[in-house]
């Protein structure tokens, strides 16, 4: 998974910050040395001169890169996450209206939609995986419907 390095004035080495694909926590890691969450998402950062640096991550449910902040100013590791993305992130959500059983399909895909989104792909990547997989429950829901209205009818 590629993540993106920054440089935060005052901390010993590049800053790398990543979601983790399941669980959207954040972590960091200082010169390829991961960190430990204090916290609240609140990590120590070795400082310049043996300094300690306080920072903060904050990521969005659906975002893919987190922000850094130390002190009020805030370092963005990545681009955000576009809002079409962020739609077809829950296109199998749209399967509540079929109540118990559409949400137990779209569950499995709801959450492969989510980590999708929080990777690393590009965006035309994420766009068409998160289209084609949140198409498939909807497909298979309407397909049901559609076959069993015909067998009902035509009998």
């Amino acid at each position: 998974m590629a993540r993106t390095k920054i440089m935060i004035p005052g901390v010993a080495g590049p800053v790398e910050a990543w979601v983790h694909l399941v669980t959207g926590r954040v972590r960091l890691s200082v010169d390829g040395r991961e960190l430990r969450n204090q916290g609240n998402n609140v990590f120590t950062l070795p400082g310049l001169g043996g300094t300690v640096v306080t920072a903060w991550a904050t990521v969005g449910r659906l975002d893919a890169h987190p922000v850094v902040r130390v002190g009020d100013v805030s370092y963005p590791t990545g681009e955000p996450t576009s809002p079409l993305l962020r739609a077809l992130a829950f296109l199998p959500a749209l399967l509540g209206v079929f109540q118990v059983i559409g949400v137990m399909i779209a569950a499995p895909f709801l959450l492969g939609t989510l980590a999708i989104v929080r990777s690393q792909l590009g965006l035309r990547t994420k766009t068409t995986l998160c289209t084609v997989i949140g198409l498939i429950p909807v497909v298979a829901i309407i397909t049901m419907i559609t076959v069993n209205a015909i067998r009902r009818y035509s009998s």
